[in-house]
């Protein structure tokens, strides 16, 4: 699938989320993203219990958020710019 395709299919999932409050939507981005999410994580803090817990607050914030970023470009880029940030916050 070409980055496109997996683009609208990222904002697919989020609008059927944030429409029909669909778990199994924001269960596969998660899926998707979640080794993103900690492996940035853990590098930016040495700390995989950390980066956990920042991953945890990465999805909370996507959730809260999720009705502003259904037409952002990236999903997989907003959430490592935030997670950048949840990190230095962290530290």
């Amino acid at each position: 699938m070409d980055e496109s395709n997996q683009t609208r299919r990222d904002s697919e999932l989020l609008a059927n989320f944030v429409s029909h409050r669909d778990e199994d939507s924001f269960e596969a981005l998660v899926d998707k993203y979640l080794p993103l999410v900690l492996g940035v994580a853990i590098r930016r803090t040495g700390s995989r219990a950390i980066a956990e817990e920042i991953a945890q607050n990465v999805f909370t914030l996507l959730a809260q958020k999720a009705r502003r970023l259904r037409s952002h470009p990236t999903i997989g880029g907003w959430l490592m710019k935030t997670t950048a940030f949840e990190s230095m916050r962290a530290n």
